[in-house]
């Protein structure tokens, strides 16, 4: 019989598999995330893909969420300016993971 596993086990590879799907077919090498939204944002922040016409971003927590939401439109017209691809929105996860 198998052991039962920890539920941040679980969600964990939940999001992982969620992440990968969200982030399906994106190139967003080129985009230097820590240039468009600051050093400070950047360290609980990560630009993970992108769908459509929507940026992917990972958060550690939700004040991270916050100040991106709040700065959303500057970073897409950053993102725009800087990058070979237009976007229009931003989807932001927070994850289970420290980066």
């Amino acid at each position: 019989m198998n052991e039962p596993l920890h539920i941040s086990f679980i969600l964990k590879k939940i999001m992982s598999d969620v992440e990968k799907k969200l982030g399906e077919n994106c190139l967003v090498e080129d985009i230097n995330w820590e240039e468009i939204v600051g050093k400070e944002l950047a360290k609980g922040s990560k630009l993970v893909g992108k769908k459509g016409k929507k940026l992917i971003v990972k958060v550690v927590d939700s004040c991270y969420m916050f100040e991106l939401n709040r700065m959303k439109n500057i970073i897409i017209e950053k993102v725009n300016l800087k990058s070979k691809f237009q976007v229009n929105d931003i989807k932001i996860i927070v994850s289970m993971e420290e980066f």
